[in-house]
């Protein structure tokens, strides 16, 4: 009896933000207490935006005007992240390391969690606004964009420089994720 009320739960919205949190703080325990390299991280991270999309593209598959809008979406981010990273960056707030290939200071990894991690964050939404699940999708990845900086800090792969601290990270990914979620239910409505 008690399953399918949790595999009912893990399905909606709440019980899939529920699963990523989870998610990545089992990540951010892995990358700090276990010993791993910058390449590790890269692949867990990349094959896990990469699964996460496979599948909301499969739960959403009737639906190609929805997995196009994530498209769009995505590649909204994926510009608005270059920008900042490499403004950050040409304002010496920050510089990364240990990539395979950057273009300017944005890892080609990052590219290609953003572009399919996007396009599974725009799926996995629920299709109307909710204020309460919007505050709850920005908190938690504020915090975990944040905690995530702190991990990549920890591996030599992100360095804050001139005064840039974890919490300004935590502020920037905040309005990143709100921008992002007037971006979803203001312009690509369905």
């Amino acid at each position: 009896m008690l399953l399918p009320k949790i595999l009912s739960f893990l399905h909606n919205h709440y019980g899939k933000l529920l699963s990523l949190v989870l998610l990545f703080s089992a990540y951010a325990f892995i990358f700090t207490y276990l010993p791993v390299t910058p390449m590790i991280i890269w692949l867990t991270l990349m094959s896990s935006a990469f699964v996460w999309f496979l599948i909301e593209v499969n739960a959403n598959r009737a639906e190609p005007v929805r997995i196009f809008n994530g498209f769009l979406l995505a590649v909204f981010l994926l510009v608005f992240d270059f920008v900042i990273e490499n403004g950050g960056a040409i304002l010496g707030y920050w510089h990364t390391a240990r990539s395979a290939y950057a273009i300017g200071v944005v890892p080609i990894e990052v590219m290609f969690i953003i572009l399919f991690g996007g396009v599974a964050w725009y799926l996995y939404l629920p299709k109307e606004l909710s204020r309460t699940f919007s505050f709850l999708d920005i908190t938690a990845f504020a915090f975990f964009g944040m905690l995530g900086e702190f991990v990549l800090s920890n591996h030599d792969m992100m360095i804050y420089t001139q005064g840039w601290t974890s919490m300004h990270a935590f502020i920037a990914y905040a309005i990143t994720w709100f921008i992002l979620h007037l971006v979803r239910y203001r312009v690509l409505r369905e």
